[in-house]
């Protein structure tokens, strides 16, 4: 949250510095909220899953740039190798992508909330980028 308030994607207030603690206070606040508020309304299980869907989620999102870096900046310095380039990546991917289809027809009423809090930032971020 704090990143994200530095680089003005979320509300500036979120990337100061608290001048006493030195700590990003309201950051901490905001994701503490967040964590109570989840705590309340879901079960444990359901929160495993969502965080499930965010670490599955993200895992293709990584898989996917590096196949599309490869293709629009092929000559972009690479310091970390991609072992076994494009086979164990493409197996990486499409495991990822069978596991989310798996956890969204298990849970498919957590993988529609995750969903809607992906939508809910999509729309968010679009509506508050500023000219780039």
């Amino acid at each position: 949250m704090m990143e994200m308030g530095r680089s003005a994607l979320l509300p500036e207030c979120l990337g100061r510095v608290h001048a006493s603690t030195q700590t990003p206070l309201n950051a901490l606040l905001l994701n503490a909220a967040i964590g109570i508020l989840i705590i309340l309304v879901f079960d444990t299980g359901a929160i495993l899953t969502l965080a499930a869907f965010g670490a599955v989620s993200l895992y293709l999102i990584s898989m996917w740039s590096l196949f599309v870096l490869r293709k629009t900046e092929p000559e972009l310095d690479r310091p970390f190798k991609a072992v076994a380039y494009p086979i164990f990546p493409f197996t990486a991917l499409a495991i990822a992508g069978v596991a989310w289809v798996g956890m969204a027809v298990t849970g498919w009423k957590m993988a529609a909330i995750f969903v809607g809090i992906l939508a809910l930032g999509s729309v968010y971020f679009v509506m508050t980028r500023r000219g780039e």
